[in-house]
Protein backbone atom coordinates (compact mmCIF):
# COMPACT_ATOMS: atom_id res chain seq x y z
CA UNK A 1 0.00 0.00 0.00
CA UNK A 2 1.33 3.43 -0.88
CA UNK A 3 2.12 5.81 1.99
CA UNK A 4 -0.46 8.31 0.70
CA UNK A 5 -3.22 5.69 0.64
CA UNK A 6 -2.18 4.42 4.08
CA UNK A 7 -2.23 7.93 5.56
CA UNK A 8 -5.61 8.64 3.97
CA UNK A 9 -7.03 5.43 5.45
CA UNK A 10 -5.64 6.32 8.87
CA UNK A 11 -7.22 9.79 8.71
CA UNK A 12 -10.57 8.28 7.67
CA UNK A 13 -10.41 5.83 10.57
CA UNK A 14 -9.53 8.70 12.96
CA UNK A 15 -12.54 10.67 11.66
CA UNK A 16 -14.78 7.63 12.19
CA UNK A 17 -13.42 7.19 15.70
CA UNK A 18 -14.13 10.89 16.38
CA UNK A 19 -17.71 10.42 15.19
CA UNK A 20 -18.04 7.33 17.40
CA UNK A 21 -16.65 9.23 20.39
CA UNK A 22 -19.05 12.16 19.83
CA UNK A 23 -22.05 9.85 19.42
CA UNK A 24 -21.19 7.84 22.53
CA UNK A 25 -20.56 11.03 24.51
CA UNK A 26 -24.00 12.29 23.50
CA UNK A 27 -25.70 9.00 24.34
CA UNK A 28 -23.97 8.88 27.73
CA UNK A 29 -24.52 12.57 28.55
CA UNK A 30 -27.06 11.74 31.27
CA UNK A 31 -24.38 9.87 33.24
CA UNK A 32 -22.13 12.57 34.73
CA UNK A 33 -18.41 12.18 33.99
CA UNK A 34 -18.58 8.61 32.71
CA UNK A 35 -17.33 8.83 29.15
CA UNK A 36 -15.69 6.72 26.44
CA UNK A 37 -13.84 9.61 24.80
CA UNK A 38 -10.64 9.16 26.81
CA UNK A 39 -10.52 5.49 25.84
CA UNK A 40 -11.03 6.25 22.14
CA UNK A 41 -8.37 8.97 22.13
CA UNK A 42 -5.91 6.62 23.84
CA UNK A 43 -6.69 3.88 21.32
CA UNK A 44 -6.12 6.17 18.35
CA UNK A 45 -2.94 7.64 19.85
CA UNK A 46 -1.50 4.22 20.66
CA UNK A 47 -2.21 2.95 17.13
CA UNK A 48 -1.73 5.98 14.91
CA UNK A 49 0.65 8.26 16.79
CA UNK A 50 0.47 11.92 15.81
CA UNK A 51 -2.34 11.24 13.32
CA UNK A 52 -4.57 10.84 16.39
CA UNK A 53 -4.50 14.63 16.80
CA UNK A 54 -6.77 14.74 13.73
CA UNK A 55 -9.23 12.56 15.64
CA UNK A 56 -9.08 14.94 18.60
CA UNK A 57 -9.72 18.00 16.41
CA UNK A 58 -12.66 16.37 14.64
CA UNK A 59 -14.09 15.20 17.98
CA UNK A 60 -13.91 18.68 19.51
CA UNK A 61 -15.69 20.16 16.48
CA UNK A 62 -18.38 17.45 16.49
CA UNK A 63 -18.88 17.81 20.24
CA UNK A 64 -19.31 21.54 19.82
CA UNK A 65 -21.79 21.09 16.98
CA UNK A 66 -23.84 18.60 19.01
CA UNK A 67 -23.63 20.13 22.49
CA UNK A 68 -22.98 23.74 21.53
CA UNK A 69 -19.86 25.83 21.61
CA UNK A 70 -19.14 27.82 24.74
CA UNK A 71 -16.31 28.86 26.97
CA UNK A 72 -16.16 25.26 28.24
CA UNK A 73 -15.08 24.25 24.72
CA UNK A 74 -11.73 25.87 25.47
CA UNK A 75 -11.26 23.33 28.26
CA UNK A 76 -11.70 20.57 25.69
CA UNK A 77 -9.23 22.27 23.35
CA UNK A 78 -6.72 22.21 26.22
CA UNK A 79 -7.47 18.81 27.76
CA UNK A 80 -7.92 16.35 24.90
CA UNK A 81 -4.65 17.11 23.07
CA UNK A 82 -2.79 16.66 26.37
CA UNK A 83 -4.29 13.18 26.79
CA UNK A 84 -3.46 12.40 23.15
CA UNK A 85 0.16 13.45 23.64
CA UNK A 86 0.48 11.42 26.86
CA UNK A 87 -0.97 8.35 25.12
CA UNK A 88 1.42 8.76 22.19
CA UNK A 89 4.30 8.79 24.67
CA UNK A 90 2.95 5.56 26.23
CA UNK A 91 2.00 3.74 23.03
CA UNK A 92 4.46 0.90 23.57
CA UNK A 93 3.06 0.04 27.02
CA UNK A 94 1.22 -3.30 27.20
CA UNK A 95 0.28 -3.24 30.89
CA UNK A 96 -3.45 -2.53 31.28
CA UNK A 97 -2.82 -0.88 34.64
CA UNK A 98 -0.55 1.70 33.01
CA UNK A 99 -3.33 2.66 30.57
CA UNK A 100 -5.92 2.61 33.34
CA UNK A 101 -3.69 4.85 35.46
CA UNK A 102 -3.27 7.33 32.60
CA UNK A 103 -7.00 7.40 31.99
CA UNK A 104 -7.84 7.68 35.69
CA UNK A 105 -5.35 10.48 36.32
CA UNK A 106 -6.60 12.31 33.26
CA UNK A 107 -10.20 11.86 34.44
CA UNK A 108 -9.31 13.45 37.77
CA UNK A 109 -7.42 16.33 36.14
CA UNK A 110 -10.07 16.99 33.48
CA UNK A 111 -11.91 19.40 35.77
CA UNK A 112 -8.70 21.29 36.44
CA UNK A 113 -8.13 21.76 32.70
CA UNK A 114 -11.48 23.53 32.65
CA UNK A 115 -10.80 25.56 35.79
CA UNK A 116 -9.42 28.73 34.14
CA UNK A 117 -12.42 28.90 31.82
CA UNK A 118 -14.88 28.16 34.64
CA UNK A 119 -13.34 31.01 36.64
CA UNK A 120 -14.02 33.37 33.72
CA UNK A 121 -17.48 32.03 32.92
CA UNK A 122 -18.72 31.97 36.52
CA UNK A 123 -17.07 35.18 37.66
CA UNK A 124 -15.11 33.50 40.43
CA UNK A 125 -13.20 36.46 41.84
CA UNK A 126 -12.18 35.51 45.36
CA UNK A 127 -10.09 32.76 46.88
CA UNK A 128 -13.09 31.61 48.93
CA UNK A 129 -15.29 31.21 45.84
CA UNK A 130 -12.51 29.36 44.08
CA UNK A 131 -12.08 26.93 46.98
CA UNK A 132 -15.84 26.36 47.15
CA UNK A 133 -15.93 25.69 43.41
CA UNK A 134 -13.01 23.24 43.61
CA UNK A 135 -14.54 21.47 46.63
CA UNK A 136 -17.86 21.10 44.80
CA UNK A 137 -16.10 19.82 41.68
CA UNK A 138 -14.03 17.16 43.50
CA UNK A 139 -16.76 14.48 43.64
CA UNK A 140 -17.29 14.81 39.87
CA UNK A 141 -13.54 14.61 39.25
CA UNK A 142 -13.37 11.51 41.44
CA UNK A 143 -16.23 9.83 39.55
CA UNK A 144 -14.53 10.74 36.27
CA UNK A 145 -11.25 9.25 37.49
CA UNK A 146 -12.78 6.00 38.73
CA UNK A 147 -14.94 5.60 35.61
CA UNK A 148 -12.01 6.23 33.28
CA UNK A 149 -9.77 3.88 35.25
CA UNK A 150 -12.13 0.92 35.02
CA UNK A 151 -13.17 1.56 31.42
CA UNK A 152 -9.52 1.58 30.36
CA UNK A 153 -8.57 -1.33 32.62
CA UNK A 154 -11.12 -3.66 31.06
CA UNK A 155 -11.47 -2.34 27.52
CA UNK A 156 -8.24 -0.70 26.34
CA UNK A 157 -6.09 -3.75 25.53
CA UNK A 158 -8.89 -5.91 24.07
CA UNK A 159 -10.03 -3.03 21.84
CA UNK A 160 -6.48 -2.18 20.83
CA UNK A 161 -5.85 -5.82 19.88
CA UNK A 162 -9.11 -5.89 17.91
CA UNK A 163 -8.21 -2.70 16.06
CA UNK A 164 -4.64 -3.89 15.39
CA UNK A 165 -6.01 -7.08 13.84
CA UNK A 166 -8.44 -5.07 11.71
CA UNK A 167 -5.59 -2.81 10.57
CA UNK A 168 -3.53 -5.84 9.56
CA UNK A 169 -6.45 -7.29 7.58
CA UNK A 170 -6.89 -3.93 5.83
CA UNK A 171 -3.12 -3.92 5.24
CA UNK A 172 -2.81 -0.51 6.87
CA UNK A 173 0.10 -1.81 8.87
CA UNK A 174 1.77 -5.11 9.50
CA UNK A 175 2.35 -4.69 13.18
CA UNK A 176 4.13 -1.40 12.45
CA UNK A 177 2.32 1.49 14.02
CA UNK A 178 2.96 5.08 13.02
CA UNK A 179 6.04 6.56 14.61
Amino acid sequence: MSPAKRNTMILVICAQMAALAAALQYVMASVPNIEPVSLIIMLCASLFGVSAFAMVIVYIILYGLIMGFGIFTLGHVLAWPILCLAAICMKRFKNPFAWAALSGIFGFLFGFFHLPFSILALGINTKEKLLIYIANDMPFNAVHAVGNFFIALFLFLPLRNLLENAMRKLKIFNGQKEK
